[in-house]
C-alpha cells in the first residue's frame, strides 16, 4: 500500500511539473499574439510601425488541440489527487479499525485476566473440587483459546475480503474509464469512417449513372439487333412449321391407317375369344350336367348302400341302449348322428324330442357308446351320407 501511494504522489508531481511548463509555455505563445508596442514611446511620438503576424487556421487548430490536452492532463492530475485522497481516507479508516481490534482484544484479554484470578481464588476456597474445577477451567482456557484463534483468523480473513474488494472496485473503475475512452475515440473513427464511406457511395452513384447510361445505349443496339435477328428467326420457324405440319399431317394420316388395322384386329381377337368362352362355357356346362347326374347316382348309390346297413346299424345300437326304467310306451325321438369316413359318432344330438328327457338322453349315450356303426366302404359316399338321422321307437328295438 505504502508503494502504491509513493507511486501515485510521484505521479502526481510529474504531471504538476509538466502543467507548469505547459502553462508557462501557453502563456508565452499567447503573449507572441499581440502586437508589440511601447505605451512610452506611443505617448511620446515614437511608435513603431506594427508588424501583423499571420497564424494559419492549421496553427490555430493545433494550439486549441494543445490546449485541450493540457485540458485533459489537468483533468488526470485531478482525478489522480482525488484518488490519493481517498485512499488516504479508506487508509485511516482501515487504521481505526485495526486500533478497535487491537482494543477489543486487550478488553477481551483484561477479562480473560480478571476471570482466571477469579478462579484461582475459587480453587483455594474449594479445596475438595480442586482437581474437577482445574479440568474444567483448562478445557474452558483451551476452547476460549481456539475462539479467539478463529475470531482473529476471520477478521484476518474479513480484512483480506475488504482489501480484495477495495482492490477489484479500483479495477473496475480505471476498466471503466479506459472503456469510456475508447468509446469516444471509436465514436470519432465511425464519424470519420461514415464520411469517407458517403464521400465514396456518392462516387460511385455518379460513376454507376454513367455506366447505366452507357449500358442503356449498348441495350438499344442490342435489341436493334436482337429484333431483326428474331424477325429473321420466326421466318426460319415458321417454314420449318409448315414443314413440320406437312410431315405432322402425312405421320397422322399413316397412324390413323394403322390404328384402323390396329382396330380391325383387335375386334377379331375379341370375336375369337369371344368364341373360344362361348365353348369353354359350354364344356363347363357339359361338365357340370355330367358332374350333376354324376353326384346324383352316386347320392343314389350311397343312400342304398346306407339302407343296407340300418339293421346292422339298429342292431349294434340295441346292444348298447340302456333304456329308462320308467315306462316309454307311445314314446319316439330322432337323433342326428354325424359320423367320420370310418363310422366314428362324431357328434349326437336330439333334432326331435319324445318329451322325456330321460328318454332322448339314453338314445344319445347309446348312439355313442355303439360308435364306430357300420359304414359304406366307398369314400365318394361319404359326403352324401355322413350325417343321418335314427328314430328311437322302443317297438322297433
Amino acid at each position: 500500500m505504502k508503494q502504491r501511494v509513493r507511486r501515485i504522489a510521484l505521479f502526481i508531481k510529474s504531471a504538476l511539473f509538466t502543467t507548469v511548463i505547459h502553462s508557462i509555455l501557453l502563456a508565452a505563445l499567447v503573449a507572441g499574439l499581440w502586437w508589440p508596442f511601447s505605451e512610452d514611446k506611443i505617448k511620446h511620438g515614437y511608435a513603431k510601425p506594427i508588424q501583423a503576424q499571420v497564424i494559419s487556421a492549421a496553427e490555430i487548430q493545433r494550439r486549441v488541440d494543445v490546449q485541450k490536452e493540457k485540458a485533459e492532463e489537468q483533468q488526470i492530475v485531478k482525478n489522480l489527487e482525488e484518488l490519493a485522497i481517498k485512499q488516504q481516507q479508506e487508509k485511516q479508516e482501515e487504521e481505526k479499525k485495526q486500533q478497535e481490534l487491537v482494543e477489543e482484544e486487550r478488553r477481551k484479554a483484561e477479562e480473560q485476566k480478571q476471570k482466571i484470578a477469579l478462579e484461582k481464588k475459587q480453587q483455594e476456597l474449594t479445596a475438595q473440587k480442586k482437581l474437577a474445577e482445574e479440568k474444567r477451567r483448562k478445557a474452558e482456557e483451551q476452547k476460549q483459546k481456539i475462539a479467539l484463534e478463529k475470531k482473529q483468523q476471520e477478521l484476518a480473513a474479513q480484512k483480506k475480503l475488504a482489501e480484495e474488494k477495495r482492490r477489484k472496485a479500483e479495477e473496475q473503475k480505471q476498466k471503466i474509464e479506459l472503456e469510456k475512452k475508447q468509446q469516444e475515440l471509436a465514436a470519432q473513427k465511425k464519424l470519420a469512417e461514415e464520411k469517407r464511406r458517403k464521400a465514396e457511395e456518392q462516387k460511385q452513384k455518379i460513376a454507376l449513372e454513367k455506366k447505366q447510361q452507357e449500358l442503356a445505349a449498348q441495350k438499344k443496339l442490342a435489341e436493334e439487333k436482337r429484333r431483326k435477328a428474331e424477325e429473321q428467326k420466326q421466318k426460319i420457324a415458321l417454314e420449318k412449321k409448315q414443314r413440320e405440319l406437312t410431315a405432322q399431317k402425312k405421320q397422322a394420316e399413316e397412324k390413323r391407317r394403322k390404328a384402323e388395322e390396329q382396330k380391325q384386329k383387335i375386334a377379331l381377337e375379341k370375336k375369337q375369344r369371344e368364341l373360344a368362352a362361348q365353348k369353354k362355357l359350354a364344356e363347363a356346362e357339359l361338365k357340370k350336367q355330367l358332374a350333376a347326374e354324376l353326384g346324383a347316382k352316386t347320392k343314389a348309390d350311397a343312400e342304398k348302400a346306407m339302407s343296407a346297413l340300418v339293421g346292422r346299424i339298429k342292431a349294434k345300437i340295441e346292444k348298447n341302449w340302456v333304456r329308462p326304467s320308467s315306462s316309454i310306451v307311445g314314446l319316439k325321438a330322432t337323433i342326428r348322428v354325424n359320423l367320420s369316413r370310418g363310422g366314428e359318432v362324431l357328434l349326437a344330438n336330439v333334432v326331435k324330442s319324445s318329451g322325456s328327457q330321460f328318454f332322448d338322453r339314453s338314445a344319445e349315450i347309446a348312439v355313442q357308446k355303439a360308435s364306430p356303426l357300420p359304414f359304406p366302404s366307398n369314400p365318394g359316399f361319404y359326403k352324401y351320407i355322413n350325417i343321418i338321422d335314427l328314430e328311437f321307437n322302443p317297438d322297433d328295438y
